[in-house]
């Protein structure tokens, strides 16, 4: 039997998210039911988030001392770990008590200090910081070993309890607007947005599987901050694969969604 975290977890899974068996194949939209049949999947829906999700590009224990990452980052134990078998390395998964709104419709203190937490978790964690979260491994998948630790949901008050956020180390947590409604997206540090293409956007796009339309609600309802020039100054890579990709769509280059009827 499922925990209450790992119930919460499937619970809060979109109605049709992003999955895939095969990262390198792209992703596919699906029922629930048949994503959770998959290796990886989405864990957030575009506006609430109810998982944060860490991906520890190391042991996720340590196989010389035994002790979990979280152990050594003085955190708490996260609700489950879906681990490698074959390396050791996975995601780490710490469920909410209650979401975070993300829309351009939420409030921006809350965002901001749900931001800055996960922020200071990952860094404590030494978690990637690149991992955009958009899908995880699929802790119901028999392709990993998930540990499930316990049940209790976290506030963000009690994840902080653990971690610096005061006035000392606010230059390290601090997060711009953007980023704070692209929780989970490092929105602050991107510099250039061909970066951010080449990173993000092309890895989204390598597949037929995921059309512009997804792009193009993610930045807009995250509150891209180059959106009006994202289109501009493009790699050539991304170029043509953005003009495929847009050729089917009709999508015009430069244009902006006018509405949340675009959501």
């Amino acid at each position: 039997m499922a925990s209450n975290a790992l119930s919460s977890f499937i619970k809060h899974i979109p109605d049709r998210p992003y999955c895939t068996d095969d990262l390198g194949s792209g992703l596919q939209i699906r029922p629930k039911a048949t994503a959770l049949q998959r290796v990886y999947l989405q864990p957030n829906g575009p506006g609430m988030v109810w998982a944060m999700v860490y991906d520890v590009d190391r042991h996720v224990v340590d196989p010389e001392r035994l002790a979990p990452v979280w152990e050594d980052a003085r955190l708490p134990e996260p609700n489950f770990a879906t681990i490698n078998r074959a390396n050791g390395r996975g995601h780490l998964v710490y469920m909410l008590d209650a979401g975070v709104c993300k829309t351009s419709a939420a409030r921006l203190k809350p965002l901001r200090y749900a931001a800055a937490v996960q922020n200071a978790m990952c860094t404590a964690l030494g978690a990637d910081p690149g991992y955009a979260g958009l899908v995880t491994k699929n802790p119901t998948h028999d392709r990993w070993q998930t540990w499930e630790i316990h049940g209790q949901g976290f506030t963000l008050g009690e994840l902080a309890e653990y971690l610096d956020l005061n006035a000392a180390n606010a230059k390290a947590y601090r997060v711009t607007d953007g980023e704070a409604h692209g929780l989970g997206r490092n929105w602050g540090s991107t510099p250039e947005p061909a970066e951010f293409l080449d990173g993000i956007i092309i890895s989204l796009l390598l597949s037929d599987c995921v059309g512009m339309d997804y792009v193009y609600i993610e930045l807009w309802s995250t509150n891209f901050p180059y959106f009006d020039r994202f289109t501009e100054n493009l790699s050539h890579d991304a170029e043509q694969l953005l003009g495929r990709k847009t050729h089917k769509s009709g999508y015009t280059k430069h244009r902006r969604p006018e509405s949340p009827n675009f959501l």
